[in-house]
């Protein structure tokens, strides 16, 4: 423009054709996550009404006169696998949600007080899991690190829905998944 003899304050750019294709999709994306995202959110809430709904049956069935071990184990079996099919649910009431959750799953077998063996044998194949998810997020470390996000959300899930380890494992299963979410 200079070069041509025009005055270089007098100068004004105009978009080109590809700029503005540009900025109408980039509108349009934003629009359309922006939908995207409050029906997740939608979604997320009702989620978590159907947690906190699974959580009051579990308390309802703690507050049941358990006399038949078995029924009652399939009920709570039953509920848990309800709980794990239900997507997601808001990021700030998560934690709370899982503490909630775990702590009627420790008081059902409390009150029950499940026989030792039943009890020691769900929680070494919990211990199992738990070790396999660990050997799953280690090979993780050997991908490249801009592509495995959403394998370790879904390890961080399955973790988080697997039942108690033995105490004495507790710890160190713990520590070890720590280490290596931390790594990833």
């Amino acid at each position: 423009f200079v070069a041509n003899g025009g005055n270089k304050s007098e100068f004004k750019s105009t978009p080109d054709k590809d700029e503005l294709n540009f900025n109408e999709l980039l509108k349009q994306y934003k629009e359309k996550k922006a939908i995207y995202d409050k029906e997740l959110e939608i979604t997320k809430q009702k989620n978590l009404e159907e947690k906190k709904k699974i959580i009051e049956e579990i308390k309802e069935l703690l507050n049941k006169n358990i006399d038949d071990l078995k029924s009652a184990y399939d009920e709570l079996s039953s509920l848990q696998t309800r709980w794990k099919e239900i997507g997601p649910v808001p990021q700030s009431e998560l934690r709370n949600l899982w503490e909630e959750y775990n702590f009627c799953i420790e008081k059902f077998f409390d009150k029950v007080k499940m026989n030792e063996e039943l009890k020691d044998l769900d929680q070494k194949k919990n211990l199992e899991k738990k070790i396999s998810l660990c050997e799953e997020a280690e090979k993780l470390l050997l991908k490249n690190p801009q592509h495995i996000h959403k394998e370790i959300r879904e390890i961080t899930q399955a973790w988080r829905e697997i039942g108690p380890v033995p105490k004495d494992k507790r710890k160190e299963i713990n520590d070890r998944f720590n280490i290596i979410m931390d790594k990833l």
